[in-house]
């Protein structure tokens, strides 16, 4: 080994004993600042890694011999193991590092697991990054955050809609490369404000080497992602979106990692992460119940709350085994125990997962999806032919997300006015009955990017989304329908404040291939649903009002001229009309087509017109 121009100061991981008790445990839930790369007071650098199967481990970077690098000290019988350096004549923060792991047969370099940055792909190092020099300027908004969500009342009485999307996808440059956090948020934040979506979910952001597994499969799982430029700029993104009013959720596989030569696969020469299912080639399974592996994992999901003010997380799974659902337990008791306003989305029932699930626990409804599009793919002339399927899945009193997520817009599923059968303008049309059906029917909402102007092409993430299409008319209308849409649900409370209370939904109709029901508020204020799936017009429909209110005016109607660039056969208000001492409105049920109606407070009746 030629010689190296720092000092390796060896075994200095002793004074650590408690935080590699509790990470070989499962209880540490700060990894991060014992492993990877620590700086210390006197300037010189610690790297530590766990390799547990490994015969020896050796520090391998810029400033070191690449091939055979720094030999690290083995610390603990559990398998950690450091060394230290001193900066001097070569810079070590900035630097490109792996570990060289020697097995029984050979030797591989690894990434560093707990690295806080890595290069950009194809480029597979770590880089030492302990100087993390962003400063926050959401004090305001994280106050907000913590009354609004800590403070109220379980039942989650806010607006809640998502708009989930794929960094990588949203927009590129026109020579095919990436944007940068900041010109990303120079775009997103506006877009955002003027669509009225609360928050924006991320697919997962963690270093990854394939672009084709949307982040699913990582190897840094402490590091955002390079592609788009440093973790400061990525804080940046977040605190740009906060300032705006904008949560930022992040999804999360906490089960699997990329296998790829420089990650978690055989990190030791053995399995020191994963365990002994494989799902393929690309594909490594973590072992969850190994301690260390709950360490890393939680700590992970704590370091991105933590340092970069995350609002939420999605964590992905499609087992429901005692490993898995004790891993989903340990990180959502970890988050909601150190950061109560931070919301936690699943896919699993939140029975099996907590008994009685955290107030902000949330849970993906994908049964509502799945019933949901096998309707809107009915030919809409067919639909009368199936009333059952009308009755959408429902369960009064759960915390749901109905998502029209990427899932369903991806690999060969078609895009979503794709789904749709029928003429150009019948497929506009469906689209706007289906949002407001989505941004209506109890539980919260979330929509993939590229839904809301009606994208033809399926998504991709290999290519921007087709923004172009904003050139046409009934995309640009499409889109607007949507933002007027979202912004009506702002500012409508019963719309949401009891979307898990069963006394806040009251359906009135259903027959054929129409749909009407109200929504309430804590107030005893109300809306007016009906949506027809029908594909023509059909007769007047009666909807019973109470008689308080001698007038009823239309808050948004999918037929409007607005929005399809034709003249509205509908009324825009609606008078009550009594009848044998009942009081209803007749709304023409326009073909694929809705309205919300909302009473007109100064028509309200004196108690004797009505009792």
């Amino acid at each position: 080994m030629k010689q190296l121009p720092f000092a390796c100061l060896g075994n200095q991981g002793t004074e650590n004993v408690c935080a590699v008790s509790a990470f070989h445990s499962g209880f540490n839930r700060d990894c991060a600042s014992y492993f990877g790369v620590q700086k210390q007071a006197d300037g010189s650098y610690v790297f530590r890694t766990w390799a547990p199967e490994a015969l020896g481990c050796s520090l391998c970077a810029d400033f070191t011999d690449w091939e055979e690098g720094l030999p690290m000290a083995k610390i603990t019988d559990g398998g950690i193991y450091e060394c230290r350096v001193q900066d001097s004549r070569f810079p070590i923060e900035g630097a490109r590092y792996k570990f060289k792991i020697y097995g029984k047969e050979s030797a591989c370099y690894k990434a560093d697991p707990f690295a806080r940055y890595c290069e950009k792909v194809p480029q597979t190092a770590s880089v030492v990054r302990t100087d993390f020099s962003y400063t926050f300027r959401d004090e305001e908004y994280l106050k907000r955050r913590a009354k609004r969500y800590v403070a109220t009342e379980p039942e989650m009485a806010y607006p809640l809609n998502i708009y989930e999307m794929h960094l990588g996808s949203f927009f590129r440059h026109p020579d095919g490369r990436y944007p940068s956090y900041i010109e990303i948020a120079d775009k997103l934040v506006p877009y955002l404000r003027q669509m009225g979506y609360t928050h924006v979910e991320f697919l997962p952001l963690f270093e990854h080497p394939r672009d084709d597994s949307l982040g699913f499969l990582a190897t840094g799982f402490f590091a955002p992602t390079s592609r788009f430029g440093t973790p400061e700029e990525f804080a940046a993104l977040v605190d740009r979106l906060h300032n705006a009013g904008i949560g930022v959720i992040l999804d999360y596989a906490p089960v699997c990692f990329d296998r790829s030569e420089h990650g978690l696969a055989a990190y030791d020469s053995k399995g020191a992460f994963e365990g002994q299912k494989e799902q393929g080639a690309k594909i490594g399974v973590f072992d969850l119940s190994k301690g260390e592996v709950q360490s890393f994992l939680v700590s992970a999901a704590l370091y991105w709350i933590g340092s970069f003010h995350i609002d939420g997380m999605r964590l992905i799974t499609e087992q429901e085994d005692p490993d898995t659902l004790n891993i989903l337990k340990m990180l959502v008791d970890a988050v909601t125990s150190e950061y109560p306003d931070v919301l936690m989305v699943t896919e699993t029932p939140g029975k099996k997962l907590f008994g009685k699930a955290p107030r902000l626990a949330l849970k993906w409804y994908r049964a509502w999806t799945k019933d949901v599009f096998d309707y809107i793919r009915l030919d809409p002339i067919a639909r009368m032919n199936h009333p059952a399927e009308m009755n959408f899945t429902r369960s009064p009193g759960k915390k749901f997300i109905l998502p029209i997520s990427h899932r369903e817009v991806a690999l060969g599923k078609r895009s979503l006015i794709e789904k749709t059968k029928g003429s150009y303008e019948q497929k506009f049309a469906q689209l706007r009955a289906l949002f407001l059906f989505q941004m209506t029917y109890p539980g919260k909402k979330l929509s993939f990017m590229g839904n809301e102007y009606g994208q033809f092409r399926e998504w991709t993430f290999d290519s921007e989304l087709e923004w172009f299409m904003l050139g046409y008319d009934m995309h640009r209308r499409l889109q607007r329908f949507v933002s007027d849409l979202n912004h009506i649900y702002l500012t409508s409370a019963p719309l949401y404040e009891k979307d898990f209370d069963p006394s806040g939904f009251e359906r009135f109709w259903t027959g054929g291939d129409c749909i009407g029901y109200r929504r309430y508020g804590s107030d005893g204020d109300e809306r007016i649903v009906l949506i027809s799936f029908a594909g023509v017009d059909s007769r007047p429909l009666t909807i019973p009002v109470s008689g308080k209110y001698s007038r009823y005016r239309v808050s948004i109607d999918t037929a409007s001229e607005l929005y399809t660039g034709k003249p509205c056969t509908r009324q825009t208000v609606y008078e009550a009309v009594e009848s044998k001492g009942s009081y209803s409105l007749a709304v023409p049920a326009v073909a694929c087509s809705g309205v919300i109606l909302e009473a007109d407070p100064q028509s309200k009746q004196s108690s004797d017109s009505f009792n």
